[in-house]
C-alpha cells in the first residue's frame, strides 16, 4: 500500500511539474514573440527616423541655398542702388562743371 501511495504521490508531483514546465515554456514563447515584435517596431522606428532625418537635411540644404540666393539678390540690389546713386551724382557734378565752364 505504501508503494502504491508513494507512486501516486510521485505521479501527482510529476504531473504538477509537467504543468509548471508547460506554463513556463508557454510564457517563454510569449516573451520571445513580444521581443520579436519589439525588435520589428524598433527597426521600423529607426528606419522612419533615418528617413525623417534625411528629409530634414534636404530641407536644410534647400533653405541654405535659398538664403544664399536671397543674399546674392540683396547684394545685387544694393550694388544697383549704389550705381544709380553714383550715376546721379556724376550727372549732377558734370552739369555743375559745365555751368562753371560757361561762367569762366
Amino acid at each position: 500500500v505504501t508503494t502504491s501511495k508513494r507512486y501516486d504521490e510521485q505521479e501527482q508531483a510529476n504531473d504538477l511539474l509537467k504543468r509548471d514546465v508547460d506554463a513556463a515554456t508557454h510564457k517563454v514563447s510569449e516573451t520571445e514573440l513580444q521581443l520579436r515584435t519589439m525588435y520589428r517596431e524598433r527597426e521600423r522606428f529607426d528606419n522612419d527616423n533615418a528617413e525623417i532625418r534625411k528629409k530634414i537635411e534636404e530641407q536644410n540644404e534647400l533653405l541654405e541655398m535659398e538664403k544664399r540666393e536671397h543674399d546674392r539678390l540683396q547684394f545685387t540690389e544694393l550694388c544697383g542702388i549704389a550705381l544709380l546713386d553714383f550715376q546721379t551724382k556724376k550727372e549732377s557734378l558734370e552739369k555743375r562743371a559745365a555751368m562753371v565752364c560757361c561762367f569762366l
